[in-house]
């Protein structure tokens, strides 16, 4: 872990360190330089670690403490306030896997300081555009980094780790010329039209440096409930999906497969999944009545397999059901169904959205909408709520309409039905349905039966495609 950066006052790092903490540990410490000022501007006692012994005796001279240690292979001992890793997790093998180790090194209510490169700095970009990635002694891309970050990677590696970001500063080197008005970056052969001025100051960005705390442990179980029949190609990308957004939270993935021919069965078998077979098409309400049953979880998402789950997706929704009083149904923001969910989107494709969606449920993160009606493609519930109010009717048959009457039976028990705009999900849209014979005449007959059922409380079937 040589480290270049470490023998100046790095005062940008210094500011997010909190001023309660006490004991400090700084991994890649070199010459204890940021530990020493640190301890010149308050009092406590920083300890230091590297892997390299040139660093010893400077070392031992400036800090309270000083270890020659690996800390990709060694045992940290101790436990500290705060942990610094200043210009470090670019040189590590594994550095997602160093950041869930310092979990048990961190005391209750401590934090991590952590600074990367930005490799989507404009020299950078450029001179990818040129043909050139030539490695150097220093700067971006520093021969020794064995991993490249942009701001949004860092979030996500320590959203997976269990981190919490309570503070990010970008840091723009001086002399850097930033455009003052406008959001295009001119530089050389590099002309980038940028959605927004945030995302232009990105190109700018040499550093970013970020405070961050243990993110709440959501230690509820969450059942996925899933019914399929055949589209095992959409069955399996929203399983794997899945598999990436729900890394920290126990879950079970369940799926009911309604008679597949095209060997879903045997997929979710290979892959992990447990799976529930029918020897034909019961239809969808059925299916989801058969997965309530067998969910073992307290929190049970019921979703379409043409859906792709975006990391960070059910974060909010889960917060949000646990925390808000009567949240009886929780439902995302979509790029493909009727209703408030939808919203316009950014990208034109699976790999573009992941990265959209992830900074769209950071902008959204507050907003909750309560509404009369979600859709049926992806909801979250309690187990409490389904012992209350019920499953699904099955009078509806295969489908349609089936989400309309449990927001309403919802309602009737004084539950809310919320759209959460900190979580965003991409739908392909009524892949399975449109596979049946007359679709139009099932949804015919069951907005008769939902007429029948509630009379004028009835909510209408309008297209409302409004942004919220």
């Amino acid at each position: 872990m040589q480290n270049k950066y470490h023998n100046h006052n790095r005062n940008d790092v210094i500011s997010l360190v909190p001023e309660k903490a006490k004991s400090i540990l700084d991994i890649g410490c070199a010459s204890g330089t940021l530990g020493y000022n640190l301890k010149q501007s308050r009092d406590c006692v920083v300890s230091g670690i590297d892997n390299n012994a040139i660093y010893y005796k400077e070392a031992k001279s400036n800090l309270d403490n000083f270890d020659i240690l690996d800390v990709e292979t060694d045992k940290i001992d101790y436990m500290y306030d705060c942990i610094i890793l200043a210009d470090v997790l670019e040189h590590l093998n594994n550095p997602e896997e160093l950041l869930n180790k310092i979990h048990m090194n961190i005391k209750k209510d401590g934090s991590i300081v952590i600074s990367v490169p930005n490799n989507r700095h404009w020299t950078v970009v450029d001179g990818l555009l040129n043909g050139d990635f030539t490695y150097s002694d220093t700067g971006l891309l520093d021969e020794t980094h064995k991993h490249l970050f942009t701001r949004r990677e860092l979030q996500k590696m320590l959203w997976r780790a269990g981190w919490k970001i309570e503070e990010m500063k970008a840091i723009i080197l001086p002399g850097e010329k930033v455009p003052e008005y406008g959001n295009e970056v001119h530089q050389n052969r590099l002309h980038i039209g940028c959605n927004d001025r945030a995302e232009l100051i990105e190109y700018y960005t040499y550093q970013y440096v970020c405070r961050a705390v243990r993110a709440n442990r959501r230690d509820k179980k969450l059942s996925v409930v899933m019914p399929c029949w055949n589209q095992l190609e959409y069955t399996q990308k929203a399983i794997n999906s899945l598999k990436k957004a729900l890394i920290h939270i126990d879950n079970e993935i369940i799926v009911i497969d309604n008679g597949s021919i095209d060997g879903t069965k045997e997929w979710c078998e290979a892959n992990g999944v447990i799976v529930y077979r029918n020897e034909e098409n019961l239809g969808w309400i059925k299916a989801v009545n058969q997965g309530l049953d067998k969910a073992t979880g307290d929190l049970i998402l019921l979703s379409n397999n043409d859906v792709i789950f975006p990391e960070g997706f059910a974060d909010r929704m889960i917060d949000v059901l646990i925390g808000v009083e009567k949240a009886g149904i929780v439902g995302p923001l979509c790029n493909n169904i009727s209703g408030y969910q939808k919203i316009p989107v950014g990208y034109t494709n699976n790999k573009d959205m992941m990265g959209w969606a992830w900074d769209e449920q950071i902008k959204r993160y507050e907003q909750i909408v309560e509404t009369e009606r979600l859709i049926g493609f992806c909801m979250m519930i309690t187990k409490e709520f389904v012992e209350d109010v019920g499953g699904m009717d099955e009078r509806f048959g295969l489908g349609m309409c089936d989400d309309d009457d449990w927001c309403i039976r919802s309602n009737m028990k004084g539950y809310k039905n919320l759209i959460i705009g900190g979580s965003f999900v991409h739908h392909a849209g009524s892949i399975t349905m449109n596979t049946l014979e007359n679709p139009n005449a099932l949804l015919e007959k069951n907005l008769k039966l939902l007429q029948e059922k509630y009379g004028d409380t009835s909510p209408s079937w309008e297209d409302k495609n409004e942004t919220k």
